[in-house]
């Protein structure tokens, strides 16, 4: 390493801080704060939103419902952008799908046992 050199890491895994620095640049951080202060309004709105909905005349059911929307709209952009998933590969995708495709199963079935209970396991 001599003392001319000004990347005295070239080879190594320092490579990529070249790449890497575009993301620090003050555009960069800007078009980032920007985004993070949409999803923060968006956030509030939906807050906004649900409590709104609370004085709505609505049963309980619509209630519920409507609540679950709101509450599955913030936990996607929480998802999205504040733990990057926006940005994944399709790998990531591929996983919560799989994911889901079997959670849906298991409120499926729990479902199931709901309608049409084993009589001899509730002793009816």
């Amino acid at each position: 390493m001599s003392q001319s050199d000004p990347h005295p890491h070239t080879g190594g895994p320092h490579d990529e801080d070249h790449a890497h620095d575009e993301h620090h640049s003050p555009e960069a951080i800007l078009k980032n704060m920007s985004r993070c202060w949409n999803v923060l309004y968006g956030l509030i709105a939906l807050t906004v939103l649900t409590v709104l909905v609370a004085y709505m005349p609505f049963d309980t059911t619509g209630h519920l419902a409507i609540a679950l929307l709101i509450a599955t709209g913030k936990a996607a952009l929480v998802a999205l952008f504040f733990m990057h998933l926006i940005s994944e590969k399709v790998t990531i995708y591929q996983f919560m799908a799989f994911t889901a495709f079997f959670a849906f199963g298991l409120f499926f079935l729990t479902y199931l046992a709901w309608i049409d209970p084993i009589p001899a396991l509730y002793g009816r």
